[in-house]
């Protein structure tokens, strides 16, 4: 008898286990709000090939409502390419320029 209550109870838990992950996935995330942005690091981070400047930042996450004041106030991007490590140190060189941190750079540089 006690044999069969441990069992029951273990088949109890397992079935029951699927239902508490399942409501415990439509929880909402509480970083479902956050946007990723090419966040412009300093003003020294800008390249002009002809008319077109390229301007290079991190990519961090920010919340949504952050989101008008680095677009407005920062020059910050939405929009953007992400770099390697070595197409940045490329780019370094070629152009001569320091991009310390840089992993993104907007319009889009690379094809």
């Amino acid at each position: 008898m006690k044999r069969l209550l441990v069992m029951l109870g273990i088949v109890a838990f397992v079935a029951v286990l699927p239902l508490s992950h399942l409501a415990m996935a439509t929880q909402p995330c509480p970083d479902d709000d956050k946007v990723l942005i090419c966040h412009v690091n300093s003003a020294n981070d800008i390249l002009t090939i002809g008319s077109t400047t390229y301007t290079f930042g991190r990519v961090i996450e920010i919340s949504e409502n952050a989101v008008p004041a680095h677009l407005e106030e920062h020059g910050d991007s939405l929009c953007y390419q992400t770099l390697t490590e070595e197409e940045r140190e490329l780019i370094e060189e070629f152009f001569n320029i320091s991009l310390p941190n840089a992993n993104c750079v907007f319009p889009a540089l690379l094809d």
